[in-house]
Parts: C-alpha cells; structure tokens; sequence
C-alpha cells in the first residue's frame, strides 16, 4: 500500500515519531501527480501549525515547476539551500525515492528516478540547528502518494555516504520567523 494525499492544501502534513528523535535517517518512495507539484518529507519537525512552512523543522523534497531536489529549514518562514538539478527532470506518474539524513547539524539527501535510476543528491550543515524532531510528509499543490516509508537511527557513516556525491556542503543561515 501506499499513503495517499488528495489535499491541494497549502502544506499538508502527516506527522509522525516523537520530538525527541535526534539522529535518523528516513527513507520514502514519492509519486505525484499534477503540474505544479512540490512533495516530499519534513524531519525534525516541532511547533506544527497549519499552513506551508508552519513548523520548525526541515523539508527535503522534489519540485517539478523547476524539476530539482529542494532542501531547507521551516521556521515559520522559509530558508532555501541551493536547489539541485534533478536529471531527466521530474514528472507526474512516475515513482522516485527519497533518502534523508540528519546527523548532528548535518543533512544530506538523495533522490532517485525508479524508472531511469537517475540520481541526484543535496547536503548542508547548519550551525545552529535544530537537532530532534519528529519526521513526516508534506505536500504542496498536489496529489501525492509515499510508499516503503522507513525510519532508522543514523550514524555518522549514513550521513556521509549521502554527502559524498553532493557538488558541495551547502551552509544557509536561518533568520527565525514570527512566534
């Protein structure tokens, strides 16, 4: 089975996992569809409201308007790392899996098309983290669905098997929103 989101909500969110969470590595398939999507999962998440980026935490997800991986924190606002290139861009229909990891104040991602085997990956380190929170998923403008959800506790191996095949360790700085 899968789980499926029909909300075209301004950032759905499933939550799940407990606050407390620290170090952990979380895996999902992602399917769309619909032309302006953006979907993929929150981890760290704490201080859940409605609304896009109404949490603390960070998204890790595709984007098919530009057809790349994004990656950022919500802090009740919105701080975006470089965007990568996702080859062979991105498109409804179509599977992809995501692999996330956060380990200290490190995160790295990768993406991959189920059908072509591309791959693309993202990574930053932010100093002044946010460093446990729970993980869930999260649409934006479209229908979604996320199968073979798996969490696990990450090492510092976990990470950098990520973090290796990123361009480059992306390093944002947050400005905190609005309480």
């Amino acid at each position: 089975g899968a789980i499926q989101s029909n909300s075209f909500e301004r950032g759905a969110k499933l939550l799940a996992g407990s606050h407390a969470w620290r170090n952990y590595t979380m895996t999902s398939d992602i399917w769309f569809e619909g032309p302006a999507a953006d979907m993929g999962v929150v981890i760290r998440t704490n201080d859940e409201a409605k609304g896009v980026d109404a949490y603390r935490g960070y998204f890790v997800g595709i984007r098919s308007l530009d057809g790349t991986l994004v990656m950022g924190r919500a802090n009740y606002s919105w701080t975006e790392v470089l965007p990568v290139i996702i080859p062979g861009g991105i498109h409804p229909f179509n599977w992809y899996r995501l692999r996330v990891s956060a380990y200290g104040c490190d995160v790295a991602a990768s993406v991959t098309n189920l059908a072509t085997q591309q791959t693309a990956w993202i990574a930053f380190e932010e100093h002044f983290c946010i460093k446990g929170g729970r993980f869930g998923l999260r649409t934006l403008n479209a229908n979604a669905r996320w199968r073979n959800i798996g969490v696990e506790p990450a090492t510092w191996s976990d990470l950098q098997q990520l973090e290796r095949y990123a361009t480059f360790v992306q390093h944002p700085i947050a400005v905190d929103g609005p309480p």
